[in-house]
């Protein structure tokens, strides 16, 4: 049966209930009560608008317990709204490898420095310490990490590289598949010991964090899931992979949480790498991947963060708030 019906039906067997004791109350106040006055005070403190308004608000209570919000379908109903909006949504313009840095940057926050953008691939400058993707990808297919001749990485794949023309053949097939050729490379935020950068993914809901990603590249890939209170939690996904992490700092989660609230969008997914000289913006995501695939609870939980994001998004945007850092780079 529809979640949607069942919860019109348990209403309207809550509201005929309390109906049914208001009537049953009534006819006990005939029967027992004395004169006319005594009825009258019964039936005032029956009928005062605090306790009809109580019974409601426990009633709304309970529905909002009851409420199937979903995370997934908060982000399918996100992509169907774009498919007929005029303009491209907030997290969608963000949700660019040229825009968002300058857009973090502009707010005060570190970003990898930029070495060559939209250039093709064959006049890419190969030099040690340099990540290498394509400008238009919103995944990592196409991205490599270029270390040195003798040591390339790619991301995607965790596969490596030990030649340049190597690299060059797969930067072809990626142009054959795609049929794009424009480039972007950063320097590279190498990681403790010259290692690869704690990768971490923070689920921002304009404002609130309550789910945070650590992601280790290297050797293998592994994720290990935190929510807003630095515990470890188990989401559903990726167990396979698993693996107790270092987590974040506070400082990390008030980074995030301030760029967050200066995004007019109810949620965008916000990655940072935490390297050895700092703190470093990774991308914007407005559709992650695998977000079906939360348990339940996590998708319940997260779908009820999106929909009071949304909710305060809206007032702040009735009450005239400017996102003037949007809006100049967007």
């Amino acid at each position: 049966m529809d979640t949607g019906l069942k919860i019109s039906q348990w209403l309207t067997f809550k509201i005929c209930r309390l109906r049914f004791k208001l009537i049953r109350k009534s006819i006990l106040i005939e029967k027992n009560s004395g004169d006319a006055k005594e009825k009258q005070q019964q039936y005032a403190y029956l009928f005062t608008i605090d306790q009809v308004n109580g019974q409601i608000k426990r009633l709304l209570e309970k529905l909002e317990l009851q409420q199937p919000a979903s995370f997934h379908q908060c982000i399918v109903n996100r992509t169907t709204m774009q498919k007929h909006s005029i303009r491209e949504l907030p997290e969608n313009v963000l949700d660019s490898k040229i825009i968002a840095p300058r857009f973090v940057s502009a707010l005060g926050y570190d970003v990898p420095e930029v070495i060559q953008y939209g250039v093709k691939a064959e006049e890419l400058r190969f030099s040690p310490g340099i990540v290498i993707k394509p400008v238009d990808s919103c995944t990592s297919k196409g991205v490599y990490i270029y270390h040195n001749p003798e040591f390339i990485y790619e991301v995607k794949t965790n596969k490596r590289f030990n030649t340049e023309d190597s690299l060059k053949t797969k930067l072809n097939d990626y142009i054959n598949l795609n049929n794009e050729d424009s480039w972007i490379t950063e320097k590279y935020i190498y990681g403790e010991d010259g290692r690869a950068p704690v990768d971490l993914k923070f689920y921002s809901f304009y404002g609130e964090v309550p789910l945070i990603v650590e992601v280790m590249r290297e050797p293998d890939t592994k994720y290990c899931y935190w929510n807003a209170n630095r515990e470890q939690i188990d989401v559903g996904k990726k167990k396979e992979h698993s693996f107790t992490g270092d987590g974040f700092e506070e400082s990390h989660l008030e980074i995030i949480k301030k760029i967050s609230l200066e995004i007019p969008a109810p949620f965008t997914r916000i990655d940072f790498l935490k390297g050895r000289d700092g703190f470093f913006f990774g991308e914007f995501t407005s559709y992650p991947g695998g977000n079906h695939r939360f348990m339940q609870k996590y998708d319940t939980q997260l779908g009820h963060e999106y929909l009071k994001a949304e909710a305060r998004l809206q007032q702040d945007l009735i009450d005239g708030k400017p996102f003037e850092t949007y809006k100049k780079f967007c």
